[in-house]
């Protein structure tokens, strides 16, 4: 999502344990500092894998370089609600909202969207479809 710095790092944002999470640290660009006016929360979940033990080697998945890399499927309404937060306090009136992957969780996004849209703040939602 795009709001209006540097951001940090937060595991209450996905569905999973800290130890799911390799690789995240506390400089991780993902939840604004306070301090700074444009934020850019930005991560790649792997949905489908809930460690990194369950990867094969082959798959060539670094997370100590690959920072933005998470395990299990994020908590949607919980990210919503907290750059909506953010973007009220900030009087951003408007956070654009980038996703991409299956059609369902298009339908998803596109639906928290509108849902969380309102109190001076519009999400404003762009997809690209792609399945495996």
């Amino acid at each position: 999502m795009l709001c209006g710095g540097t951001c940090r790092y937060r595991h209450e944002d996905v569905d999973a344990t800290p130890e799911e999470h390799v690789g995240a640290q506390a400089s991780h660009p993902t939840i604004p500092n306070d301090d700074d006016l444009t934020p850019l929360h930005c991560d790649y979940h792997l949905t489908r894998v809930k460690s990194l033990d369950a990867l094969p080697a082959t798959f060539n998945v670094k997370p100590e370089v690959q920072e933005c890399l998470r395990f299990g499927r994020p908590n949607l309404p919980k990210i919503f609600d907290k750059h909506h937060t953010d973007a009220h306090r900030r009087g951003n009136r408007r956070v654009a909202v980038l996703a991409c992957g299956p059609a369902g969780l298009l339908t998803m996004v596109k639906k928290l969207c509108w849902a969380k849209s309102g109190n001076g703040v519009v999400f404003d939602f762009h997809g690209e479809t792609f399945d495996f």
